[in-house]
């Protein structure tokens, strides 16, 4: 084993040192005929003949070295050295060919590599995690929904009595949050003085959210360094059960979550430790303020980690013991009785954690579910006794538990955008098929030149299999220099498409061009590198000798046996497979075409769509109440003075507060009855509640239909109101004028609140909820805030500016002034509200039609480039034909008239696919059918226009041939 592993180092080396082994065996083989030579002379030759016989005697120099040569090194890596050296002198030579090849196949392999880039982050990869395989999310469902909600109680349950999972953790969607970083060491080494220890900064609470009584003490004056960040509670467990080790510091333990409030203790991302500590250790250990609360910094997550939701990066990890001190939460969901405004710590009809739990060794998905759904009800039979409604505690009662796998993590982009990331990773394939047959295109035709070159190589000996080596190394050369090429386009590609989908989204997925992404380049490189170069290297390699080394460069184009002219500027006989090729191309980007043309008018629909309020000059901003304590009358005392502040700002019209922001994917639901209504069997009688201020309506621009708007009279104390939106005042209220819901009434909950409310007005359906956009509009009732003061998180402002986004910087300073610790986290238009709630479409809509688009140049540039070949290697005919008595018009319609029979080919076939695919896309399309005619016409004339046009240009060029030198022409 041995003397065979080290001759074939040896053979490896000689690699590199061919120069000095070359030199060695010229020296050895001077030497031997030197020998022999001498051996001639003393038998008495002369100086010529004994050099002559020496020769003789030893055999061909040269063959004698070739054969030394494969016995010390690498024959096959030497031939390939050979042609790869050859390639690139070819590749010279031609540089606009070797450009055009580039660039075709970079944007082929490219588009596919970012699709793939994108695939991979949201749907492949698992999380960087111990066992990922091992992991279950948890989701309760009964006869009803499915919800992937448990209380604290549930989950504590859970954690305690599973023997089936090795733990259970719990987590929460990440939530905005008011941040204060701590104070560190400057430049020079000189401790700058912690602040935040000596502030003794306060609790604040939030009035209508979870949370809880004041604990802290007197509010610290805010600090310019106050920022909105991300945060996520999750369990004690939540590193240790993943196996997650700290970058710095230490993780969260049990500990830290036994005792409500008992371990103020935080863990920050290694992003927000980068971003804003400079990866300063001595972060660890200090504190950091959150929501006005005092954290200790006891470590930082692992620098590939960002939690187990895949497309969000929170900036800070909270124990849930710290839940109520700092009143954090995303998502809440209450079952009965239940009290936002107090901690969640114990409340067991509040749902607030996501659960996920790792697989014990040697136990199923199927025996976890069982046990766990046992210890569910063991819960879920002490939430029933809290229950009035029987059907509640039927629910409750026959709740189970569902697993799915969780190695992957949480995702709701992947829940978005699996089916349009698969769609468009099918025509990113299509643009890379168009891509490889115009290259097979432009291959074919250089190869019928040179087949003068193969005939000669062939004529003196060169084996068909070596030449067919050596053409496919040209093609392999391309295709991968063409893979890095589009690789460099790929991870600016990846980043810009999830940027079209989710800007939040891009801290969180890594897009990193990584060895998963190169491989999955070079497999495709590869892959491409053979399926367009061997059809080329086969035909171009098939040579008829005697004809080929007899004729000129002009009989041997048609590569015929005969001398017969080929028919047409391509000719028939001249390049079938070149004609089948561009067939398939012009197929191939009709369907890309009709595909982006339906996305394009998808879109259009959904933009059209009404949406029941004025677009035109309203902003939106988004209010965080973390760190603001206000209840009551001086809550509603803010809103006054926040209005009052907006509307004296030169340039706005009029300003509200609301609950439901338009389109900003908050929603409160809430079941309700109405007197005199019966259910229909499963139907579930839910509806929206939207707290606001007065004048909400003319702010927003929904028309007011019937009754009146709010006002003073509407106060606490007062009789309780509503509005509720046409679709709830016909569904449940009757048609027609003639049954009016004004003066009506309804309530929200169960028979005993059946006439809480009094129906006073009646407003036009609106789309506010991002959720239902493409939907029916939900039933909606809109409260008077000032009958039950609560946070109102969204301020609509009304502006008579043509960009309303220059108010914002006014506003924002008008609301410091009102509340210094009110922050603002975000201020958009509501034409950037729309956007983001079609960003799945608007990004599937830019990316087809940006393929489309490359798809449609790729063919046009395949076609120009084989007519104009073709034409030129039909010079010396078309020359002919004109000292013939040709006109230039009839020349013209010569090389157009081929060009429209590819086109119409091509076309047919087309439309024949276009039409079989586009039914995989139907349920993604809008306000209009797959079928669509207005689609299949406006593609076929784009492409049939452009491909004549691509033709066009040869066809002048032929028409304005010399006559007398296109005869010259050989």
């Amino acid at each position: 084993m041995k003397p065979l592993l080290g001759g074939a180092l040896r053979r490896f080396a000689s690699l590199f040192r061919k120069s000095r082994l070359d030199a060695e065996l010229d020296d050895e083989v001077r030497f031997h005929l030197e020998m022999e030579t001498r051996a001639n002379l003393e038998r008495g030759m002369g100086p010529e003949e004994a050099r002559r016989a020496a020769r003789r005697s030893f055999g061909g120099v040269e063959q004698v070295k070739e054969v030394y040569r494969a016995r010390r090194g690498l024959p096959w890596a030497d031939s390939l050295l050979q042609d790869l050296r050859y390639a690139l002198r070819t590749m010279r030579r031609s540089p606009v060919f070797t450009a055009v090849v580039l660039l075709s196949l970079a944007f082929g392999i490219g588009t596919n590599s970012a699709i793939f880039g994108l695939v991979d982050a949201l749907l492949l990869q698992l999380l960087p995690v111990h066992e990922a395989d091992r992991l279950v999310l948890l989701e309760k469902a009964d006869r009803n929904e499915k919800t992937p909600l448990f209380s604290w109680t549930e989950l504590a349950r859970l954690q305690a009595g599973c023997t089936a999972c090795s733990g259970v953790l719990g987590y929460t969607a990440p939530f905005d949050l008011v941040l204060r970083p701590p104070t560190l060491r400057n430049t020079s080494g000189e401790q700058q003085g912690d602040q935040l220890q000596q502030d003794q900064p306060r609790r604040a609470g939030r009035a209508g959210r979870p949370g809880g009584p004041d604990q802290q003490g007197p509010p610290a004056a805010p600090s310019l360094a106050e920022e909105t960040a991300a945060g996520q509670i999750v369990s004690g467990n939540f590193f240790t059960l993943l196996g997650v080790r700290a970058a710095a510091g230490r993780a969260f333990t049990a500990a830290d979550d036994a005792v409500p409030n008992g371990q103020p203790v935080a863990v920050i991302s290694y992003g927000y430790w980068q971003r804003h500590l400079a990866l300063d250790p001595a972060a660890v250990g200090r504190t950091l303020v959150v929501n006005g609360v005092p954290l200790t910094i006891v470590g930082v997550a692992p620098r590939a980690f960002s939690g187990v939701i895949v497309d969000q990066a929170p900036d800070v990890f909270l124990p849930i013991s710290m839940q109520a001190a700092t009143r954090g939460y995303a998502d809440v969901r209450t079952q009965g009785e239940g009290n936002h405004e107090l901690p969640l710590w114990n409340q067991l009809n509040v749902q607030w954690l996501n659960v996920m739990a790792r697989l014990a060794p040697a136990t199923s998905a199927r025996q976890a579910a069982a046990e766990l759904t046992v210890l569910l009800r063991q819960v879920t039979a002490q939430e029933a006794l809290t229950q009035n409604d029987a059907q509640t505690r039927l629910d409750l009662l026959s709740e189970t538990v569902v697993l799915s796998p969780g190695g992957h993590g949480v995702s709701d982009l992947r829940r978005r955008f699996t089916r349009p990331l698969l769609i468009l990773m099918v025509v990113a394939l299509l643009v890379l098929l168009i891509a490889c047959t115009n290259v097979a295109s432009l291959l074919l035709a250089r190869a019928d030149g040179r087949r003068r070159e193969m005939a000669v190589r062939l004529g003196i000996g060169a084996g068909r299999g070596r030449l067919i080596r050596q053409l496919l190394t040209e093609s392999l050369l391309l295709s991968f220099l063409g893979g890095a090429l589009g690789l460099l386009f790929a991870h600016w590609g990846s980043a810009l498409l999830l940027g079209l989908v989710s800007r939040s989204a891009l801290r969180a997925l890594d897009l990193s061009v990584d060895l998963r992404r190169v491989a999955f380049a070079a497999a495709v490189a590869l892959v491409t590198g053979v399926a367009f170069g061997l059809a080329p290297a086969l035909q171009s390699t098939r040579l008829d000798l005697s004809s080929a080394l007899k004729k000129g460069a002009s009989a041997l184009a048609g590569g015929t046996q005969s001398g017969k002219a080929a028919t047409g500027v391509l000719g028939r006989a001249r390049l079938p497979l070149g004609r089948l090729l561009i067939a398939v191309q012009i197929g191939l980007t009709l369907v890309l075409l009709v595909g982006a043309g339906l996305f394009v008018r998808s879109l259009r629909n959904l933009m059209g769509i009404e949406t029941g309020y004025e677009r035109q000059a309203l902003l939106l901003l988004d209010l965080n109440w973390q760190v603001v304590d206000a209840k009551g009358e001086l809550l509603l005392d803010i809103y006054r003075r926040l209005v009052g502040r907006a509307q004296a700002l030169p340039g706005v019209r009029s300003a509200s507060l609301s609950l439901l922001g338009l389109l900003s994917g908050n929603a409160r639901t809430s079941n309700f009855t109405v007197p005199g209504y019966a259910a229909r069997p499963g139907e579930r009688m839910d509806v929206l509640q939207c707290p606001v201020t007065p004048g909400y309506f003319a702010t927003v621009g929904i028309a007011l239909v019937g009754g009146r708007d709010f006002g003073p009279q509407d106060r606490a104390g007062a009789p309780a109101v509503a509005i509720i939106n046409e679709t709830m005042a016909r569904r449940y209220f009757g048609q027609g004028r003639e049954r009016s819901p004004v003066g009506r009434r309804f309530g929200l909950g169960g028979m005993r609140h059946a006439n809480d409310l009094q129906v006073v007005g009646v407003v036009r359906d609106a789309k506010s909820d991002s959720n239902t956009f493409r939907e029916m509009t939900q039933p909606t009732a809109y409260l008077p805030v000032a009958q039950k003061p609560e946070q109102l998180y969204d301020f609509e402002v009304r502006t008579a500016l043509a960009n309303p986004l220059a108010i914002g910087g006014p506003l924002r300073q008008a609301i410091a002034e009102v509340e210094p610790l009110l922050a603002v986290s975000s201020v958009a238009t509501i034409g950037e509200q729309v956007d983001r709630v079609l960003a799945r479409e608007r990004a599937v809509a830019r990316l087809t039609g940006f393929f489309g688009l490359l798809a449609l140049l790729l063919a046009a540039i395949g076609l120009y480039g084989v007519m104009s070949y073709n034409v030129a290697r039909r010079t010396n005919e078309i020359g002919l034909r004109m000292a013939l008595g040709a006109a230039r018009g009839q020349v013209v319609a010569m090389v157009l008239q081929e060009t429209a029979r590819l086109t119409v080919a091509g076309v047919a076939a087309g439309l024949l696919a276009a039409l079989a695919a586009v039914r995989l896309v139907s349920s993604q399309l809008f306000g209009m059918t797959a079928y669509d005619p207005a689609t299949l016409v406006t593609a076929t004339a784009v492409l049939v226009t452009v491909a004549l046009l691509a033709g066009l240009l040869p066809a002048l060029r032929a028409a304005d041939t010399d006559p007398m030198a296109a005869l010259r022409y050989e």
